[in-house]
């Protein structure tokens, strides 16, 4: 619906990264302030690094 609208999200404990890797187009994974993984969205969803990095998200 809003996908050509730019959105910066940071991701807390109200919303699941998964909810927002499936209406992103890109996504980064910060850690202690710095940028650890960042790619196409849909090839975040299905990485085992997310899922390390945002267990049971």
């Amino acid at each position: 619906m809003y996908r050509d609208t730019p959105v910066t999200r940071d991701v807390a404990d109200d919303v699941t990264p998964e909810l927002l890797l499936q209406i992103a187009r890109r996504g980064y994974v910060m850690e202690s302030g710095a940028i650890t993984l960042s790619g196409a969205a849909g090839e975040l969803l299905g990485s085992d690094a997310v899922q390390r990095a945002y267990p049971g998200g």
